[in-house]
Parts: C-alpha cells; sequence; structure tokens
C-alpha cells in the first residue's frame, strides 16, 4: 500500500470507510434501521444530494402537494443512507452472505444468452441499489462490470478489488459485462474490472 494513501487529506476518507466496515459486520436487519437513521442525517445535512432530490421532484411532480414532495425526497434520503450500507455489504461481505440477501428473477434468459457463446450486454439504471444489485448477480452469473474512476486515491484503492470480486470467475471468455450509464461518463471515461481477481480486500 502506498505511503501517500496515509496523507492527512485522506484522512476523513479512512475514517469513513472504518464506519462502513463496521456496518458491514452488522446483521442485515440491523443494517436497515442503521441506514434509515443515516438517510435522516443526510437529510438535515447542506448536501447537493439533497438539493438535486428536492428540484427534480419539484420540477417532476408538480401536482403533488408539499407535503407529498417533502415525504419523497425523506424516502430517497433513507434510500442513500441504505445505499451506503448495501455498498459496505458489497465491498466487504463474502458470496455467501451476499447471496442470501436476494433472489434473482429472469436469470434463465441471460443463461440461455451466455449458452450462445458469445457473452451478453447489460445495461441497468445508475440507481442506489446498483453496487449491491451488481454484486448480488455476480454470485449467480459470471459477470463483467464497467466503472467510472474515481479521484479520490483511497476510495480507488479499496473499491477497484471489491469490484473485482464481483468480476467473473469463470475460466472461459464467455461472460456478462454489465454497464450502469451514468451522466459524467462522457467526461471522465470507463475502465473494464478484469477478471482476475477472487475474492474482496478485507482490511
Amino acid at each position: 500500500m502506498r505511503i501517500a494513501l496515509f496523507l492527512p487529506r485522506y484522512w476523513a476518507t479512512w475514517m469513513g470507510l472504518s464506519v462502513l466496515r463496521a456496518i458491514e459486520l452488522l446483521p442485515f436487519p440491523v443494517q436497515r434501521h442503521v441506514g434509515s437513521a443515516l438517510g435522516k442525517l443526510i437529510r438535515r445535512l447542506p448536501l447537493a444530494y439533497v438539493r438535486i432530490a428536492r428540484r427534480n421532484i419539484d420540477l417532476c411532480m408538480p401536482t403533488l402537494s408539499a407535503r407529498d414532495r417533502a415525504e419523497l425526497v425523506d424516502r430517497h434520503c433513507e434510500s442513500l443512507g441504505m445505499g451506503l450500507c448495501e455498498t459496505a455489504n458489497t465491498w466487504w461481505s463474502n458470496d455467501r452472505r451476499v447471496h442470501r440477501l436476494a433472489q434473482v428473477q429472469g436469470l434463465e434468459n441471460l443463461q440461455a444468452a451466455l449458452a450462445k457463446g458469445r457473452g451478453a450486454i447489460m445495461i441497468g439504471g445508475h440507481f442506489t441499489t446498483i453496487e449491491i444489485a451488481t454484486r448480488i448477480l455476480g454470485t449467480v452469473v459470471p459477470l463483467n462490470v464497467v466503472y467510472r474512476p474515481t479521484k479520490n486515491a483511497v476510495l480507488s484503492h479499496t473499491m477497484t478489488p471489491a469490484s473485482r470480486a464481483t468480476a467473473s470467475r469463470s475460466r472461459t471468455m464467455t461472460y456478462a459485462p454489465w454497464f450502469a450509464p451514468s451522466k459524467r461518463m462522457k467526461r471522465c471515461g470507463t475502465r473494464p474490472i478484469r477478471a482476475t481477481a477472487t475474492r474482496a480486500r478485507r482490511w
């Protein structure tokens, strides 16, 4: 690990990652309560995410009452809080634990496409559940992911090995690359996660 990752400018990031790592150790039902609490905290912070969500809801749903729109913002922030907990599971939980979190429906369609030996491209929405959904899918089918690099070196150091745990474990070249469009892709570019690693890094 590079010494530069421990510079003072990254201390806040390390603290945040330590909190996420502690959350991952909790039972999932407890994480749901933690995620809800984090969402309520996020709702009260002066964050751009909250302002953007409020503005989008105001523009897209003008017929709703102010109270209903505020409730949607609250629910959105709770989803963000739960998304943090799910990200912790994505990065550090083993495949067995992740696999128990959900059931994959329609898997036979993807398997039929992969059986043709030409691979398949999957495109998914960039929602708050994207991290955990990708990891869950990666436990049942050979999967590679495409991601947008982050400018934070500590996050990249943590995120990339975890993403590789989602990548294909198959010895063949027939796999399903997952692509979730983002409005910043054009500016920042994307990188593939190669199917070489076998598990997320633990620390």
